[in-house]
């Protein structure tokens, strides 16, 4: 499909400006809520304008999902390549993984609240990368927890899966325009997290 803008009833539209729509829409709307109909009015133009991007709802569903991670794992990545100690490094990706989830919360309600309407294939793909990330999180624990960083009592698993809980749901209450940005929201979490997760 073409990349270029084209316009419609004089409106200017963008692949990014639908998506952004649609993440919008899915989050307020629920994604079975939302049709292209109501993607389309909210842009100003046609349904017919929008198949110029996307052949359907499904598209861009499944473009959301892959976005949420992408931005997780862009800079989790570099965390994982760096020279870091264990602890360091499982203390800037809870970091990234606190920013990113702050800063990007339409993507992530979607990503949760509506991952049971993905395609099967789409969904199969996602759960692996969603895996995939759990598991390298995990590996990162257990390095803090040999070196002795993190408690060694405390099994991996449970450990990545409590921080995820807490992380993901920042978008149940997070306000990114109230009295505490992003980056001081991740400062409280991780003083919080770290001193139940150090050795006594």
């Amino acid at each position: 499909m073409s990349s270029q803008p084209i316009r419609r009833r004089h409106r200017l539209i963008t692949r990014p400006m639908i998506v952004d729509t649609a993440r919008r829409l899915f989050r307020e709307q629920g994604y079975p809520g939302t049709t292209l109909e109501m993607v389309a009015a909210e842009l100003g133009v046609t349904r017919a304008a929008l198949y110029h991007w996307v052949a359907n709802k499904e598209t861009l569903l499944c473009e959301i999902h892959d976005e949420a991670l992408d931005r997780l794992l862009e800079r989790f990545s570099k965390i994982q390549g760096a020279q870091l100690a264990p602890g360091d490094k499982l203390a800037q990706a809870l970091k990234n993984h606190l920013i990113t989830v702050a800063d990007n919360l339409d993507a992530i309600a979607v990503f949760f609240q509506d991952e049971a309407s993905l395609p099967e294939g789409p969904a199969r793909r996602i759960a692996q990368r969603k895996r995939d990330y759990d598991h390298a999180l995990e590996v990162l624990v257990r390095g803090a927890q040999a070196d002795g960083s993190v408690r060694a009592d405390l099994d991996a698993r449970v450990t990545v899966e409590m921080l995820f809980g807490m992380c993901n749901s920042l978008y149940h209450w997070y306000d990114p325009n109230g009295r505490i940005r992003p980056q001081a929201l991740a400062d409280q979490v991780l003083e919080m997290v770290f001193s139940g997760l150090r050795p006594r």
